[in-house]
């Protein structure tokens, strides 16, 4: 039987290649969820024939993952010894997809992927930066794999906006995406989506601020202090976010609806509100209304008097 896991942080590329499997395939596809499944439902799965085609093709969804959470309760010891046929013509594909890289080369670590001793496909977005041609050509793939068709102007500004970080780009590709469904995106349109790095790296800064991840609000403000955005513009934009945040948190409470809320704030970008309407729904008030405070007070200080801005913005973020 032939077994092979495909495992990444793309998962939209992961999708991509399921889908290519199963328009290929030259027997009966069947997708399993196996998270939840039972040992003897699998093995019934598993050594279970295909009635109309030559081979049956089983995609199996967060399974590997759960028996490495549930390994220590030996219910799961021997599995693939006992479960899986030999010389069987069909074939298995786990499924694993992950939020980042940590996470993924820890699971390709567990003893039990590696004693399945098969094939192991990793699809992930690339990390770090590339080179100016390197970056360009990926933003075509990438535009191939999400149905974009973005003019060269478009591309030679995501390019250098984005400092050439292939995380960066991929969310902002997969922005653009939500809001064109495959029609050509206007300048206009493409400006005011394409908000661009400082206000994706200021969500990471704020995510990381509201969860108290002081190691990674440290590392996110260097960064951005690293690639010229000034401790005035951080506080500002921040400022911008909390505010749209704020905005939406007194309509929750308000008990207005997703849609009128939608409505109200005005934003079109799918992508963006929701990313506003969460942190909205999961940060407690008063500690909006306190940063925001904060932040206005240091940008007043900022303007009259001399000072570390950069420092005293760091010990403000990781003290709150």
């Amino acid at each position: 039987m032939e077994i092979k896991v495909i495992c990444g942080t793309n998962h939209f590329l992961i999708e991509e290649k399921l889908k290519h499997i199963k328009e290929n395939s030259l027997g009966e596809v069947l997708r399993i969820e196996g998270s939840d499944i039972s040992k003897d439902e699998l093995s019934v799965s598993l050594s279970s024939f295909s009635m109309f085609e030559e081979k049956r093709i089983q995609i199996i969804d967060s399974f590997l993952i759960r028996i490495i959470d549930e390994e220590k309760t030996g219910d799961w010891d021997n599995l693939f010894t006992e479960i899986i046929p030999p010389g069987s013509p069909n074939s298995i594909f786990f499924v694993e997809k992950f939020e980042d890289e940590i996470e993924l080369n820890l699971f390709l670590k567990k003893k039990i992927v590696t004693d399945l001793n098969c094939e192991i496909e990793v699809v992930n977005t690339p990390s770090g930066r590339g080179g100016s041609a390197k970056i360009t050509d990926w933003i075509r793939s990438r535009e191939k794999d999400l149905g974009l068709n973005l003019n060269n102007n478009q591309r030679m500004y995501m390019t250098y906006e984005s400092n050439k970080d292939y995380s960066l780009l991929d969310n902002e590709l997969k922005k653009l995406a939500i809001f064109s469904k495959g029609e050509a995106i206007s300048d206009n349109d493409f400006t005011q989506l394409v908000s661009f790095s400082k206000n994706y790296k200021i969500f990471d800064l704020l995510d990381m601020f509201f969860a108290n991840r002081v190691n990674e609000i440290s590392k996110i403000i260097n960064n951005l202090f690293s690639s010229g955005v000034k401790s005035n513009e951080i506080v500002a934009l921040m400022n911008s976010e909390i505010h749209k945040v704020l905005q939406i948190k007194y309509l929750i409470i308000e008990k207005k609806s997703v849609q009128e809320i939608s409505q109200i704030t005005g934003i079109k970008s799918k992508y963006y509100f929701d990313k506003l309407f969460s942190t909205a729904k999961n940060i407690d008030l008063l500690r909006l209304i306190d940063t925001q405070n904060s932040l206005l007070q240091f940008d007043v200080k900022s303007k009259t008097q001399r000072f570390d801005q950069d420092l005293e913005l760091e010990l403000l973020l990781i003290s709150k």
